[in-house]
């Protein structure tokens, strides 16, 4: 029944809604493979994707408690600057202070740029890996986020919709015919009783970014000129918004690579013309010629998404207990 998903979707796509009707949500639908395109609906009612209560801070802490119950330690604000390497093998990490953590083994889970060619300086590639990191893409979707924390209750809204605006209109350096709106009422844990966080996301070229970024008051003052026009553009769909508008944020890929150290504020892409491939195989799960070395998360498997983040690091887990002749096994409390 599994395999008739995709087919069955876009059969009734077809059935009830024209091409320009379709609405892309938050990530485009067009910049993943066909099959891919068609199979990430599908996951929603086999509930192999969805969101977790509390967002991805939520997610993350909650691999935090069950990480340490097994005993591991964590060491916070505790940069890497370096993956130390004996004899093509990899032996621990030597944070920014000087000080060292030897290791059997060694997770990656930084972006692909900063682990590759910062944390083990280019030394384990091959052709398709520099190909890869040699052309970034300038642009990328959902790498501009304007957020608002609103003083109404808006459970009567549906989650995610996009809005078809009346005419284009011109943000940043491009022309918009589309809001792509999130309504989070469904988690009680993202406002207080009676408010609700609104979100909407566009796509952006980091070098315009980059160029703003050179004049702080410029930077500062576009953010709140975008967040100005994109409320003015949701007041066409929620009559009185504006005026319930208590908090706003605009984040762009610099506030991305700021606060995370992601290069560019990039998220990992899909290699070009490798379709499907990336999607079951990974990228860059274990580098060529590094023994004791994994990736995970994004971009060892250049696909997005929490729950690509949990399985890639499931699978880093079950690639290392093969290699050391162990079964992997789960257990849930």
């Amino acid at each position: 029944m599994p395999d008739a998903l995709p087919g069955l979707w876009q059969k009734k796509v077809q059935e009830s809604v024209s091409e320009e009707g379709i609405p892309d949500g938050p990530v485009r639908l067009s910049e993943y493979p066909d099959d891919g395109a068609s199979q990430l609906p599908c996951g929603f009612p086999q509930s192999h994707t969805g969101w977790p209560k509390g967002g991805s801070l939520a997610f993350a802490r909650a691999l935090e408690s069950r990480y340490r119950s097994l005993g591991g330690q964590i060491e916070y604000n505790s940069r890497v600057s370096k993956i130390l390497v004996e004899d093509d093998r990899a032996v621990g990490v030597l944070l920014a202070d000087g000080s060292e953590h030897r290791a059997d083994a060694v997770i990656s889970a930084a972006d692909g740029h900063t682990t590759i060619f910062d944390m083990l300086f280019g030394a384990y590639t091959d052709d398709r890996i520099r190909s890869y990191y040699k052309s970034p893409p300038d642009h990328s979707e959902m790498s501009l986020q304007v957020s608002y924390g609103v003083a109404g209750d808006m459970t009567g809204e549906p989650h995610s919709l996009t809005y078809f605006l009346k005419s284009p209109v011109r943000l940043m350096d491009r022309e918009v015919d589309r809001l792509n709106v999130e309504v989070f009422n469904f988690d009680p844990t993202l406002a207080p009783p009676g408010k609700t966080v609104v979100k909407v996301m566009f796509g952006s070229r980091y070098s315009y970014r980059r160029e703003f970024a050179q004049d702080r008051r410029r930077y500062e003052d576009e953010k709140a000129r975008i967040a100005g026009s994109v409320i003015g553009l949701l007041e066409e769909r929620f009559a009185g918004i504006s005026a319930q508008v208590e908090m706003t944020d605009v984040a762009t890929s610099l506030t991305t690579e700021r606060y995370t150290g992601n290069w560019q504020g990039l998220q990992a892409w899909m290699p070009p013309g490798a379709g499907l491939t990336a999607m079951t195989q990974g990228f860059t799960r274990t580098l060529p010629g590094l023994r004791n070395f994994h990736m995970a998360g994004h971009w060892a498997e250049a696909m997005v998404g929490l729950s690509t983040a949990a399985i890639s690091g499931r699978k880093a887990i079950e690639r290392m207990c093969e290699e050391d002749g162990k079964k992997f096994r789960t257990v849930l409390d």
